[in-house]
């Protein structure tokens, strides 16, 4: 007998996609249920319209709960505060009391051991989402050719004090920027590669700078222009599945960073880590960014990231394509 589970999908736009592969997998696991998946955001409700969500039987916005007559609950970080404050308060208590708020589940508590991904546990593109690729593409200018010589996938992502990740131990923004850009500068000299920049001048509208807390700077990579993209932020997943082409990615710690390394899982170097990310990385034993294999583990303790160790790893990485 079929058994109806929901399921709220909350948090920032990794979170989501770590909800969505590790729901996936246990569907698969468990043919009887009946899978309700609904969102705590309507903007990443119209955002991941591009996933191929067929695998739940039932998909939407979390105010349709109060038509859906659920047997019960699977939630993902139950003690999130916002997803306490914006939804399950304002849930009917015939509905809310079906969500355990003792079981905390973690979607790592899976994907640690999904990592890499087989087929079957994969996320592809909905129709929708095949189609909508093809605009992310053209508006960021982005041709097909570009993938038939090495390119480089680039995140910036900076910490500022006061949020969730302490930006203890980061280098200034004028030090890791210009590294960055002299790395890559030899790289573009030696290999005659594409760098593909996410997360910098990313045009806005009103107070979207604000609201994001400033997260995308303005500037962007001081690089030749016919060999460097900066990514206009079209739309989360498909970005994240674009930078999964490159033949390497220098990337700073994020959900981005995590989605991109679920995706394909190869050769992705995480850059400056924060102290309080690594312990969080070892705490519930993720593998990302093969934290668990020792040379990569003292390759991400070891500080400063040099110019000179950017360069040599992302050489190594392209001289193996």
């Amino acid at each position: 007998m079929a058994i109806k589970v929901a399921s709220i999908l909350h948090g920032a736009y990794g979170d989501y996609f770590e909800q969505i592969v590790s729901l996936k997998y246990l569907k698969n696991k468990n043919p009887d249920w009946n899978l309700h998946l609904y969102f705590a955001s309507k903007v990443r409700y119209d955002s991941f319209k591009v996933l191929d969500l067929s695998f739940a039987d039932k998909v939407g916005m979390w105010t349709d709960l109060v038509d859906d007559n659920v047997d019960r609950f699977y939630q993902f970080q139950v003690r999130d505060q916002e997803l306490q404050d914006d939804v399950i308060a304002n849930l009917p208590t015939g509905i809310s009391d079906k969500i355990d708020l003792n079981i905390i589940n973690l979607p790592w508590q899976y994907i640690k051991f999904l990592l890499p991904l087989s087929p079957q546990n994969q996320v592809g593109l909905s129709p929708y989402g095949v189609e909508h690729m093809k605009m992310v593409l053209r508006d960021n200018a982005i041709d097909e050719r570009i993938f038939q010589k090495p390119v480089i996938g680039f995140l910036w992502r900076y910490r500022r004090p006061g949020g969730a990740i302490s930006p203890f131990g980061q280098p200034t923004v004028e030090i890791a920027k210009k590294r960055v850009e002299n790395a890559f500068n030899r790289l573009i000299n030696e290999f005659g590669c594409h760098v593909l920049v996410c997360g910098m001048k990313v045009k806005m509208k009103g107070n979207d700078r604000e609201r994001l807390d400033n997260k995308y700077p303005e500037f962007g990579l001081d690089l030749p222009e016919e060999n460097c993209t900066h990514l206009k932020g079209l739309n989360y997943f498909l970005e994240a599945q674009i930078i999964s082409r490159c033949n390497a990615s220098l990337m700073h710690a994020s959900g981005f960073s995590e989605t991109v390394y679920i995706l394909n899982p190869r050769n992705v170097f995480v850059l400056d880590p924060p102290l309080t990310y690594q312990l969080r990385l070892i705490k519930h034993r993720m593998p990302l960014f093969n934290h668990n294999k020792p040379q990569e583990f003292i390759r991400q303790w070891l500080r400063p990231h040099s110019e000179r160790r950017i360069y040599a790893w992302l050489k190594r990485a392209l001289a193996k394509q």
